[in-house]
């Protein structure tokens, strides 16, 4: 398994993984394309978000392109680039 991009699948020390199913239709006619997110999070949320990039960062995690997750939003960009993988 490609360390930089995907997490480690077997139970941490102290942490676990999540697998979620997401529905997703291919389009052939993207039109627009939303490239910026601006967004609120509530507690449940927010704590979510937290635990998954304090998991990412533990195991050395990267995006696609090397950077190191550094913010939330690297935590989201994280995520859909898992989805795109699973598309191709």
């Amino acid at each position: 398994m490609n360390k930089t991009n995907t997490a480690k699948t077997e139970t941490q020390a102290r942490g676990r993984t999540a697998a979620i199913q997401v529905p997703i239709v291919k389009v052939e006619n993207k039109g627009y394309v939303c490239r910026h997110i601006d967004i609120a999070l509530n507690g449940i949320q927010a704590d979510a978000c937290r635990q998954v990039f304090d998991g990412l960062r533990e195991n050395h995690v990267k995006l696609v392109g090397g950077k190191d997750i550094n913010s939330a939003g690297d935590v989201v960009r994280y995520m859909l680039e898992q989805v795109a993988a699973g598309l191709r």
